[in-house]
């Protein structure tokens, strides 16, 4: 399963709709890539606070660390034992605290996104790991049709024209719900656990062969349709 390639400019973009970010210098760091693979010297963590020894893609200031920063006007990057320009893609300040004038300075110089958000260390901290963990997971589109059974993530897949849509309609009349036709989306999002979603454009829509497009919701009730499902089980359809 491929992992989503990342900018730093999206990841912002949809953390902000949660966390309030806003930008406060390095602006250019927009279109650095989030998810680029620095190769087996340098391996920085994804999320973690900011420190002269241990790297972290997304550093975060809480009041202990705007206090120690704080105390320099000039912050060199040869003060780390990591090379920040290359490890470093963005730094998030907590409780709206004002940005020291040496981390402005630092995120300029090496191209840095810096953002401030309302949230406490502690919330910022926790979210932003729960949302990139989602926004990074590995994900895949499969041939089928996910549906809802009794509770079960059931995917109906098979070769074209086997009739895996006649089916899911058939269940679909029986009470069972439509999760996603044809190109359902499936998320890695814990170790042995994957969740389909329906992407926004196929959502309540069903394509049955010599009936044509089905609008699952209106025929059947919002009832008969949802969004997600964890996927539990594969039946196979064969000729």
């Amino acid at each position: 399963m491929p992992s989503r390639q990342l900018t730093v400019g999206e990841a912002v973009q949809t953390l902000s709709k949660d966390l309030n970010l806003t930008w406060v210098a390095g602006h250019e760091a927009r279109s650095r890539m989030l998810t680029r693979d620095l190769g087996p010297e340098e391996r920085p963590r994804l999320l973690g606070p900011l420190n002269f020894n241990s790297p972290n893609r997304i550093q975060l200031l809480g009041a202990a660390e705007v206090r120690l920063f704080g105390e320099s006007s000039v912050l060199d990057a040869s003060r780390f034992e990591y090379s920040v320009p290359n490890t470093c893609d963005m730094i998030v300040i907590s409780d709206s605290l004002p940005a020291p004038a040496s981390i402005v300075d630092l995120a300029e110089r090496e191209h840095i996104a810096l953002l401030q958000s309302d949230s406490n260390y502690s919330h910022l901290h926790n979210r932003m790991r729960f949302l990139l963990t989602q926004l990074l997971a590995e994900r895949e589109i499969i041939h089928g049709v996910m549906m809802d059974v009794h509770g079960t993530g059931v995917l109906i897949t098979g070769d074209a024209s086997v009739g895996k849509s006649e089916l899911a309609l058939e269940l679909i009349s029986r009470g069972h719900i439509l999760v996603a036709d044809d190109a359902p989306e499936f998320t890695r999002i814990a170790p042995g656990t994957l969740e389909c979603q329906c992407p926004p454009l196929l959502q309540d829509f069903l394509e049955v062969r010599g009936l044509g497009v089905l609008n699952i919701a209106l025929m059947y009730g919002d009832a008969h349709t949802r969004s997600r499902k964890i996927l539990r089980c594969i039946v196979h359809l064969q000729p």
